[in-house]
């Protein structure tokens, strides 16, 4: 049995790009989860993800809605994807709360969507905090494959590596490990106020 649940009617979907990005560790003053929301705002879910089975509710607790001492609604953490036509190309947003659990198992269930999905491309978004100068904010791209970057951002092989510990996005566009073709054509882009 899957993680998810796949909408009953999905609509047709022509090389799809995956936009991802989960809130939490790699979205610093949620730059990266305001942007998606903005773009998928009226968008409803096409597939939704087990929240009993990715969060545990003692770390991530639902969040109560008090107006005027009274209680208005109960908010449980969400990880869905939605379907957003943008110019005549299908967008995927795949956002929510990053998972606390079984990220093992959400990867390989991933990988068999996005491949039954016909994803042509996924970009992960995400944002890390920096030191504050009063410079244009640095984009760091990085890629699962050479050339997916943009044209013109490169760097001298060996100047810049990096051990950072992985969040559900990296885990889920891993180089080399058991992902779909569209996983492994990834790359992903953090926004931070560094120098450049």
């Amino acid at each position: 049995m899957t993680l998810y649940r796949l909408a009953d009617d999905p609509p047709t979907l022509v090389d799809p790009v995956m936009i991802a990005c989960f809130d939490g560790w790699v979205d610093a003053a949620e730059a990266a989860s305001s942007a998606v929301a903005h773009v998928a705002a009226d968008a409803e879910p096409m597939v939704t993800f087990d929240p009993d089975a990715i969060f545990d509710y003692r770390s991530r607790r639902p969040v109560l809605d008090v107006q005027d001492g009274r209680l208005s609604d109960l908010r449980w953490p969400e990880l869905a994807i939605r379907h957003v036509p943008v110019d005549g190309r299908d967008l995927l947003i795949f956002s929510g709360a990053e998972p606390d659990l079984r990220w093992q198992e959400l990867a390989s269930d991933v990988a068999a969507l996005v491949t039954s999905l016909g994803v042509a491309l996924w970009v992960s978004l995400g944002a890390v905090p920096g030191a504050v100068r009063p410079r244009p904010a640095a984009a760091h791209p990085v890629a699962a494959t050479a050339g997916l970057t943009a044209r013109g951002v490169t760097s001298t092989p060996g100047e810049c590596r990096a051990d950072r510990a992985a969040g559900e996005c990296a885990i889920l566009r891993r180089p080399g490990g058991k992902s779909s073709e569209p996983v492994q054509r990834s790359a992903m882009v953090s926004l931070s106020a560094r120098r450049a």
